[in-house]
């Protein structure tokens, strides 16, 4: 349901869902027990501090801002759901952001803001090869399902500079509002990817040394292990959750000596909080050879034959080779704070 006007006389907006109608037409009641709240058609970069009729102005434009409509299907309910948090001095909320730094940790870079997936070395090979795609640009090359490829990676924490990245600030801020998140929850869909490949627990932690601003440690795709624990999507038609998703403690600090930074390493602004690294399995079928049969799915749900610059863009090289592939996205949303983004993901196989 949904408020759709709240500038007078507040309109409330309810729709039933089947499961709605079905326990309605059973005349035993709704009996509704628990309900959420979200703002997911809210841009809070409207509120204007600088509103040259005052204060009372700032808020305006959001408590001005069209309302969705009520909506029924199950993809397509609230995605950014409202918190509760008792504790006033949480300033700054933790928000994730793709660390694609080129080091021994072996993360991938997007090309065109996807990440690109193999579905078999056949296809990483082609990728990779002298006058391929990604010749001079290997790091943009996950294979799927495999431990000692690329991995997708991504960096949680406070990206403000008001909160100091030093050792000492870093970890009293985020532990002390306990804004730690120790697990996480990765969407999928189901049609095209089976196994979701995270860090094992005990993976050592993402650090740097404060002298020499040297990698001290980094968890590696030897690390990860396939995630067993899963269930359908609650809100995405066709998803898979796969819960209690693993990740490694980030301990990148701004070093004390000399005048590196710590953004060698980390791409967050403050304290950052935790590192996840992901790596899929796609379904069967999906990932045959050049001289094996086309799954259905690249048909139905892709695009077939389609030349290199189709794949890869304007600006790859023609290798003469052709790839089927499929977009699809993935949801990483992190299970204390509500923190979540959605990774777009290209899955590539080689066609001829």
């Amino acid at each position: 349901m949904a408020f759709l006007d709240n500038s007078g006389d507040i309109i409330l907006d309810a729709v039933l869902t089947d499961l709605g109608r079905r326990r309605l037409a059973d005349n035993n009641g709704l009996r509704i027990t628990k309900f959420a709240l979200g703002d997911d058609e809210i841009d809070y970069n409207l509120f204007d501090k600088n509103h040259p009729s005052g204060s009372a102005y700032y808020d305006l434009e959001i408590l001005q801002t069209p309302v969705f409509e009520a909506v029924t299907q199950v993809n397509a309910n609230i995605n950014y759901g409202l918190l509760t948090f008792a504790n006033n001095n949480i300033l700054y909320m933790p928000e994730f952001a793709q660390n694609e730094k080129d080091l021994a940790t072996n993360f991938a870079a997007t090309h065109q803001n996807l990440y690109y997936i193999a579905v078999n070395s056949e296809t990483t090979d082609a990728m990779k090869a002298t006058g391929g795609p990604f010749a001079t640009s290997k790091n943009k090359v996950i294979q799927a399902n495999s431990l000692s490829e690329r991995v997708i990676a991504y960096e949680l924490g406070l990206d403000t500079t008001e909160i100091s990245k030093n050792a000492t600030t870093a970890n009293q801020y985020i532990d002390q509002t306990n804004i730690r998140d120790t697990s996480f929850t990765v969407s999928v869909n189901g049609e095209f990817i089976t196994t979701v490949h995270n860090l094992a627990n005990g993976a050592p932690p993402y650090a740097n040394s404060l002298d020499k601003n040297d990698l001290a440690s980094y968890p590696s795709p030897s690390n990860m292990r396939p995630n067993t624990s899963n269930r359908p999507s609650r809100s995405k038609l066709n998803y898979v959750d796969y819960l209690s998703v693993r990740s490694s403690r980030v301990n990148i600090f701004q070093p004390t000596g000399g005048s590196s930074s710590a953004s060698k390493y980390s791409v967050i602004s403050g304290p950052s909080s935790q590192l996840v690294m992901l790596n899929f399995a796609v379904a069967a079928g999906m990932d045959h050879s050049k001289d094996g049969v086309r799954d259905r799915k690249y048909t139905q749900f892709g695009k077939t034959a389609q030349t290199t610059k189709q794949t890869f863009g304007s600006s790859a090289s023609d290798d003469g080779k052709t790839y089927d592939f499929i977009d699809t996205s993935v949801q990483l949303t992190a299970d204390t704070t509500g923190a979540t983004i959605s990774i777009p993901v290209r899955i590539v196989r080689r066609a001829s």
